[in-house]
């Protein structure tokens, strides 16, 4: 009888142990992002590449409109090309931009972009293709820091165009390829992305769509205009 007893409680702490190891199923697993860190994460490294897409195509305007830009394309070439149009300055050119993050790290865009600019409408075109790479940048996520690091990094295309100095058209974004993250507890993982974005100057929305850390993700935030 007592070799009995003794063993209901075995069994009984055996269970209890098992469930006191569940009690945390509900939260993200070691090494994994929940779906709402991985949607919060996702909006800010858009937004990042957004902005710093943004800030590119303001100078190539403003540098356009006051006729700094100078057309070093030199056209189409070939037997039965056309000549090029004296109204459209054409290009393609490297840039470079490196930006402490907040709280520590940084954060680099490397790429080229091509543009067009058309004189007559006074119409910007550049499409852009550029390497994104996190070094220990550190972000805040659901009250939580995330220090990210590009492994290999991510891969950025964008499109804008610009009518007399204001978008016009959907502009577009995507971003592919991964990166490692640790949390300040010490939890770790790595990630996949492969998100695309629209930026709408009509209807001042910011929509983005695809897999982040293995989380689906549809996002549809407000743009503010000027930023883009």
């Amino acid at each position: 009888m007592a070799r009995t007893a003794w063993t209901a409680m075995c069994v009984v702490g055996l269970a209890a142990a098992v469930g006191a190891c569940g009690g945390g199923s509900t939260g993200p697993a070691q090494g994994s992002l929940s779906a709402a860190e991985a949607r919060d994460l996702a909006a800010t490294m858009d937004g990042s590449g957004n902005q710093v897409i943004g800030d590119q195509t303001g100078r190539l305007d403003v540098a356009a409109r006051t006729g700094a830009l100078a057309d070093v394309g030199g056209g189409t070439s070939g037997a039965g090309a056309a000549a090029p149009s004296p109204d459209v300055l054409s290009s393609s050119t490297s840039f470079h931009t490196e930006r402490d993050c907040r709280l520590g790290g940084t954060l680099t865009v490397d790429g080229r972009v091509d543009h067009t600019y058309d004189t007559s409408t006074r119409t910007l075109t550049a499409d852009f293709r550029a390497t994104v790479t996190h070094d220990a940048c550190v972000l805040t996520v659901r009250g939580h820091d995330i220090t990210v690091t590009g492994n290999p990094n991510l891969t950025l295309e964008a499109h804008r165009m610009r009518v007399d100095g204001l978008p016009s058209g959907v502009q577009t974004l995507s971003l592919k390829g991964g990166f490692t993250w640790v949390k300040a507890d010490g939890t770790s993982g790595s990630c996949q992305v492969d998100l695309t974005s629209q930026l709408d100057p009509d209807a001042r929305t910011r929509t983005i769509d695809g897999t982040f850390c293995g989380h689906d993700i549809h996002e549809s935030l407000s743009w503010d205009t000027t930023g883009g």
